[in-house]
């Protein structure tokens, strides 16, 4: 049962460069500041190959088995790449708060570094008897530097607290799916520079919503067909 990948476009999404900057229909409302993927003690799921039930070991709150709950056509693909780049967007932005003092003190010693080149052209213009059009040239060139360099930091910045998440919760997770069963579904989701890629197909863990919901409070992570799995504590209502 290989959990098949279909890379999908992106919009920019923090963890790339810039938030997407809005909540995707079917996704949770939940806090964007939340504790996203928990804790990393880990729950093993035993992959099979046939397509038949794989058993579970080492689980709490959800079932033994997991199988194929459904194919996952490209409109529910977006909706979880959507709901995965809002929690991960959440997630960056909580830790760029907290890198604010270091990259802030960058963009600070920028400034001060732009009035003090502002004040030199000045007074050199002045000595030199320049037109007042020509320093006001000069001194817009310095303040183009400027932007550039502080766009520079703003980039680095971002890079900065997205290597962080990575660090902290890996970058493959499980995002629940919601279904009127109230079964216990997850599709699986890999984040890479140019993307997220979600699963073809969703599973079913042996279990309820509720119970799998319980397990993403509590950090549980899910190794499924090799891979390991954060799993997401928002869900995704599908097509």
């Amino acid at each position: 049962m290989n959990a098949t990948f279909r890379l999908l476009p992106l919009c920019a999404p923090l963890f790339l460069v810039v938030s997407c900057g809005s909540t995707p229909q079917g996704a949770d409302s939940t806090d964007l500041d939340g504790p996203v993927f928990g804790k990393k003690d880990e729950t093993k799921f035993v992959a099979g190959t046939d397509g038949s039930p794989v058993s579970v070991s080492n689980i709490a709150a959800i079932s033994k088995t997991i199988r194929k709950y459904k194919n996952l056509g490209a409109g529910d693909q977006e909706i979880l790449r959507r709901v995965a780049e809002l929690k991960l967007d959440g997630l960056i932005a909580g830790e760029m708060r907290k890198l604010a003092p270091r990259f802030e003190r960058k963009k600070t010693v920028i400034r001060q570094k732009t009035q003090t080149r502002i004040a030199t052209v000045r007074k050199q213009a002045a000595t030199a008897g320049k037109p007042a059009a020509t320093v006001e040239k000069e001194v817009a060139e310095v303040k183009t530097e400027e932007t550039k360099e502080i766009a520079q930091v703003d980039m680095e910045w971002k890079s900065a607290a997205r290597a962080e998440v990575v660090r902290q919760y890996g970058s493959d997770f499980a995002v629940p799916v919601a279904n009127e069963e109230n079964k216990a579904v997850v599709a699986f989701a890999s984040v890479k520079d140019s993307g997220v890629s979600i699963s073809s197909a969703a599973y079913e863990l042996a279990g309820t919503s509720s119970q799998l919901a319980s397990a993403a409070g509590s950090g549980k992570r899910i190794t499924h067909d090799g891979g390991s799995y954060a799993l997401l504590d928002a869900k995704a209502s599908l097509q």
